[in-house]
């Protein structure tokens, strides 16, 4: 519940200020962040304060455990691979989206679940300049999915409880 009421507030902040063509600035524990570069878990929101004025919004978000254990993908790859950052060629995915920009992207060291590497090299139809690629996938929290269930036909219909 809480995620939706941040994603909401996030949502109808930017839609107010993407008018004036400037984005609200957001604090996490007192901390300047971009939030389109930051995860953590929302489960972890303690409050939500927006401050809206004539120049620009900033939006507050104040967690229960407070800025501590965020890591960045460069720390991530010490940690839980073999992989260099300066060494290989890497292309990473959050949540199976990929990441174009990986400036000062931080992720809260207890939200995500795992990290997997793939790579590339034993691909066949690959171009051979692809082949030293690696891919590094990391999962966040995991989503409850519902499996379709075919009824008749092709269609998936999915269970309403």
């Amino acid at each position: 519940m809480r995620f939706l009421v941040v994603i909401f507030l996030l949502m109808s902040c930017s839609v107010v200020f993407a008018q004036k063509k400037m984005k609200p600035i957001c604090f996490l524990d007192s901390t300047l962040i971009d939030i389109q570069k930051v995860y953590f878990d929302p489960k972890q929101i303690e409050s939500i304060n927006v401050v809206k004025n004539d120049s620009v919004g900033k939006i507050f978000i104040k967690t229960k455990q407070g800025s501590s254990g965020y890591l960045t993908l460069n720390d991530i790859l010490k940690k839980y691979t073999t992989l260099n950052l300066s060494k290989n060629s890497i292309l990473f995915r959050i949540d199976g989206k990929v990441i174009d920009d990986i400036t000062d992207i931080k992720i809260d060291d207890s939200f995500f679940i795992y990290v997997d590497t793939f790579s590339l090299e034993k691909n066949q139809y690959l171009d051979a300049k692809f082949k030293p690629l690696y891919i590094v996938d990391i999962a966040l929290e995991k989503e409850e999915r519902q499996i379709p269930i075919m009824l008749r036909g092709d269609k998936p219909s999915i269970p309403q409880f």
